[in-house]
């Protein structure tokens, strides 16, 4: 009995320690989703004739996880939904930001619940040598619990349990303007591949920036509506 409370100890020991150790480095001057950093979106919201019919702000944050999260997520990303100067919601998830490439949890609730159909806003740090060849990437996404509201059918649909295939592909380069300077950034297109006759086709278009991450965000919907979220502050 001591034998086993010994290596039970010595297990979570181990384990407390490599957390630590990989802590230490896990930040480099290549990381753009740091501990402390904030970026304030604006969300608009565009029927199928281009008329804006809805906005609302969205800010994301980033800190530093704890011990038990860095088990699922190096740094945590927590997005606040506002409405009227007030916030409506809020929800906490994260981000892999390493050497080789980054993989942000997407904005997934309020009215942006459906982003769960799509492969996160992604890309490779090989963008920093300014070559833009990439393979198309599927992805399979088990979904455990999540939800939106289609308007299509005028009901909720339910995505617990569903596995749903998604392709993400980088197009093109392009320059944007933000606070009075340009910005180049690589085109990255997804969409789902798997369950359209249930669901529809929904897209995104993703543009990222090596310096500021993700200046903007599309989504397009099989009820035709096009969500833009857009940069219009940062703070770091």
């Amino acid at each position: 009995m001591l034998k086993h409370f010994a290596q039970l100890y010595f297990r979570i020991g181990s384990l407390v320690l490599l957390i630590i150790l990989t802590s230490c480095n896990e930040f480099d001057n290549d990381t753009i989703y740091k501990p402390g950093r904030l970026w304030n979106y604006k969300v608009s919201i565009a029927d199928s004739s281009g008329i804006v019919i809805d906005t609302f702000l969205l800010n994301m944050s980033t800190r530093k996880s704890s011990a038990i999260e860095k088990i699922i997520r190096p740094i945590t990303v927590c997005y606040e939904y506002i409405e009227t100067d007030s916030i409506v919601s809020r929800e906490c998830t994260g981000v892999r930001d390493d050497k080789n490439s980054i993989s942000l949890h997407p904005p997934r609730e309020h009215k942006l619940e459906f982003t769960e159909v799509l492969p996160f806003p992604s890309a490779s740090k090989q963008f920093k040598n300014n070559s833009w060849e990439w393979y198309k990437a599927e992805v399979d996404l088990s979904i455990q619990k999540a939800s939106y509201f289609d308007k299509n059918i005028n009901k909720t649909v339910d995505l617990a349990g569903m596995k749903i295939k998604q392709e993400l592909w980088i197009t093109d380069t392009l320059t944007l303007s933000y606070k009075d300077n340009n910005y180049l950034c690589y085109i990255i297109e997804g969409k789902n591949t798997s369950h359209t006759s249930e669901l529809g086709e929904f897209k995104c278009k993703y543009f990222f920036n090596n310096e500021l991450g993700f200046i903007k965000l599309i989504y397009e919907t099989p009820w035709k509506e096009t969500y833009e979220l857009i940069l219009i502050n940062h703070s770091f």
